[in-house]
């Protein structure tokens, strides 16, 4: 496992013109296969800047570490145990292979090195960091690097080399280090401002430790889905969407929309759309919020995009770096140590206008096209525009000022075929509920032409509002619609009400709480008959005789368990079965039957707020005293003759 390194902020509000961050993804260096590593490859006008750097050993029984500079290393070792530091001129017998990290002070005055004395491979790299620090104090040619290093991209068990090669890189401060994505956020764009994330480890020699190779990406089931309903459209300023690619192994993944309609999918340019992301073997998705490479919407229509996967992806921003003339190459590295010249890309479009001329006289490329600039035969020379990423004139004055400028490359790729998606306009509202169609048939799953998809009595924006589901008529399961728990009970839609019986409908809009075949409102709720602190309407023996209320009130046959609940089940009030259906004596002394006197006959029901003068249901002899009371509910046709009282809707 290597170390991990945090995020590179931004370059610090009034730093000195010049200092510079380069984002190397592949590398930059000399062909030097010597296995002293430092000043020699860099040379000392680069003035190393000091800070963290790594060394790998591989045979510790025989390899040690050496170190000549400016002031002690310290040394730490695979484990994160302190066993440094070295003097200049000294050396660390070592007791375990891995990687060890070295921290150095300045040496932009001296030439430095750190060698693997003994090294079973030599010429190969050891010495990496992810991050070069170097500050030259100038613009001019006479001070810029003129060689190579090289950055490995480890995949899983492979690991690709990269070398950049360079012919002039200037920058009065500058860092190099290495990503797959380049700016944070700006899909391959350079851009004024910014930060970066290094990532791979860029070596002074091609490194031991890479296999020199890579796994052929595969794509597959590009799509664009939108909302919890996973629409194949969007609609910008008001919904948002993913696009989803299958790959076959870890890279870098790559949307591209032809939204000029040109029948090309260019990476580098602003007429299209270019999204970039991290991928890993599966299933992976990057989101689009309707969008273009410069922020504004894009306009209604079908588009057509494809989905491009790569490996060994590197992106090289340099960050206020100046110049790059006659400028510089990108090339895969093999097992055998040759060469391969690769693609390189770019899209200036946000920082170009500040560019002037190279000293041929030529302005730099704007974009490398949508098929790339190639770096092409190792042996040929660098030629500005042609087979080189170039820019600037030794001079402050150009687009790499205070800019980062991102190149990138990659060793090979997998494109998909074509698949679209649709853009819409988000002002249209069907239905006039208050939501858009896109949002209604992407995100909530509702229909455009009904204000009240699922008929619970509240409006699909209502719903919304309120956090209950549209397309569902009982958001939270406990019996009760959501409007009925809104508009007439005034409970919580969200959260289930308590169901004392256990039918399926909540106490609250419960008939008959306690199932015991007694409706709530003739058991006068909040009164407790036996004082036992269980209400009437919540206890099947309201008395505390021995005998439940249903078998007093004539229902014994329809409690087989005599538990006090009837059995079977309940209608939309919560009223039992048995009593629902007409049955059970008929004791009252005008023959009606217990059902009647109860207030449930069916057939005259309609739901409404009633006002009520209500009786207990009648025991056999005389009528019971009537007691008033006032409850929400279906109005009674009948009761008994003595006590029959009703009035109207209220």
């Amino acid at each position: 496992m290597r170390p991990k390194i945090p995020l590179l902020p931004p370059l610090a509000s009034g730093a000195k013109n010049g200092a510079a961050l380069l984002l190397s993804l592949a590398a930059l260096g000399l062909p030097n296969l010597a296995y002293a590593e430092g000043s020699a490859q860099w040379t000392t006008t680069q003035g190393f800047s000091g800070g963290v750097v790594y060394v790998d050993i591989l045979d510790y029984t025989v390899e040690s570490i050496s170190w000549t500079g400016s002031g002690n290393a310290a040394v730490t070792d695979p484990s994160g145990a302190s066993v440094g530091p070295i003097s200049s001129g000294g050396s660390l017998s070592l007791t375990s292979n891995g990687t060890y990290t070295i921290t150095l002070g300045n040496q932009s005055t001296s030439s430095w090195d750190l060698s693997v004395t003994g090294q079973i491979d030599p010429g190969y790299g050891r010495l990496w960091a992810y991050s070069w620090n170097f500050s030259t104090g100038d613009y001019v040619d006479s001070r810029s690097f003129n060689g190579s290093v090289y950055a490995l991209v480890e995949s899983g068990a492979d690991s690709a080399v990269i070398e950049m090669k360079t012919n002039g890189l200037s920058g009065f401060a500058w860092t190099l280090a290495a990503n797959s994505v380049g700016v944070t956020g700006a899909n391959g764009r350079s851009t004024y401002t910014g930060s970066l994330t290094p990532e791979f480890p860029i070596y002074v020699n091609p490194p031991s430790l890479a296999t020199y190779s890579f796994t052929a990406p595969t794509v597959s089931s590009p799509k664009f889905t939108s909302g919890e309903e996973e629409c194949d459209y969007l609609a910008p300023g008001y919904t948002t969407g993913e696009f989803v690619v299958t790959s076959g192994s870890d890279g870098t993944g790559h949307i591209i929309c032809d939204l000029n309609g040109d029948g090309d999918y260019d990476l580098t340019s602003d007429d299209d759309l270019h999204l970039l992301f991290s991928v890993t073997s599966g299933d992976n998705s990057t989101t689009w919020d309707g969008t273009d490479n410069n922020g504004n919407y894009v306009e209604t229509g079908t588009y057509n995009c494809v989905a491009l996967i790569t490996v060994g992806e590197f992106h090289y921003v340099g960050v206020d770096i100046e110049t790059s003339y006659e400028g510089f190459r990108l090339f895969l590295v093999d097992a055998g140590l040759g060469r391969t010249g690769l693609d390189m890309y770019w899209n200036d479009a946000e920082v170009q206008a500040a560019e002037g001329t190279m000293p041929n006289g030529s302005k730099s490329l704007e974009s490398s096209g949508g098929s790339g600039i190639s770096s092409g035969s190792y042996t040929d020379a660098e030629s500005p525009n042609v087979n080189a990423r170039s820019w600037g004139n030794f001079t402050s004055g150009n687009k790499g000022n205070g800019s980062y400028l991102d190149t990138y490359t990659f060793v090979d790729s997998d494109l998909s075929s074509v698949f679209t998606v649709d853009v819409v306009d988000g002002n249209i509202d069907t239905d006039g509920d208050g939501l858009i169609d896109a949002e209604e048939e992407c995100e909530y799953g509702t229909d455009i032409s009904d204000t009240d998809t699922d008929d619970d009595g509240l409006t699909d924006d209502a719903e919304v509002d309120n956090g209950t589901d549209p397309a569902t008529e009982d958001t939270d399961g406990d019996g009760l619609t959501d409007g009925d728990e809104v508009n007439e009970y005034g409970s919580d839609p969200l959260t289930p009400d308590i169901d004392t019986d256990g039918d399926g409908l909540a106490d609250i809009g419960d008939r008959d709480d306690d199932n015991d075949g007694i409706p709530d409102w003739t058991e006068v709720e909040g009164a407790d008959t036996d004082g036992d602190g269980v209400p009437n309407t919540l206890d099947t023996d309201s008395d505390n005789d021995g005998r439940t209320d249903a078998e007093e009130a004539g229902y014994g046959a329809s409690d087989a368990d005599d538990d006090g609940v009837l059995d079977g089940d309940v209608n939309e009030y919560g009223i039992p079965s048995a009593v629902a259906s007409g049955e059970g004596t008929t004791d009252c002394p005008n023959g009606t039957s217990l059902l009647e006197n109860a207030g449930f006959e069916e057939p005259a029901l309609t739901l409404g707020s009633y006002s009520l003068i209500l009786k207990t249901p009648c025991p056999a002899g005389s009528p019971p005293t009537p007691r008033a009371t006032s409850r929400s509910g279906p109005r009674a046709s009948t009761a008994c003759p003595a006590t029959r009282a009703t009035s109207s809707p209220s």
